[in-house]
């Protein structure tokens, strides 16, 4: 049962909506990943996130140090060496859903960046388009979580 909930969009659609209201509140999590997020299974599962070890005050400009899971990170924290908050967070909530998807082999950034890990085309279209939005290796074509929001995937 976990597996089939897991692999639901419905689980994804709550994170994004968790995501949303944690930077409206001005916190960013940093550490987005299925260890930090607990499943209330009843007729309708519910997620929620856990650990803000790594959180902190969300600020407008780039972060230089980074705190998280270093295979999470985004590409940009490879590359130049500094990140900004809602980018990092799309980035690792595409890592999330990679994660929830492939059971076999656990989402890797520097991997993806060197084209060593695929998008299944086992999944939907529908999924495959919201995972390819939101794994986009720059972070300026990264859609917003309020355009990850109205993605017809999430229903």
């Amino acid at each position: 049962m976990v597996k089939v909930l897991l692999s639901s969009p419905i689980i994804l659609k709550q994170m994004v909506d968790a995501a949303i209201h944690m930077h409206t509140n001005g916190v960013f999590h940093r550490d987005i990943k299925l260890l930090n997020i607990l499943i209330e299974t009843r007729s309708v599962p519910r997620a929620r996130v856990i650990d803000f070890g790594c959180g902190c005050l969300e600020k407008k400009g780039y972060y230089k140090d980074y705190s998280g899971t270093f295979s999470k990170a985004p590409p940009e924290w490879y590359t130049v060496g500094e990140y900004q908050a809602r980018p990092t967070t799309v980035w690792q909530l595409g890592a999330l859903l990679y994660d929830m998807l492939d059971h076999n082999k656990s989402f890797n950034t520097e991997v993806y960046m060197e084209n060593r890990m695929e998008i299944s085309s086992d999944l939907s279209t529908g999924c495959q388009d919201f995972l390819q939005m939101c794994l986009v290796k720059d972070p300026k074509m990264r859609p917003t979580l309020e355009q990850l929001q109205l993605h017809p995937w999430l229903g």
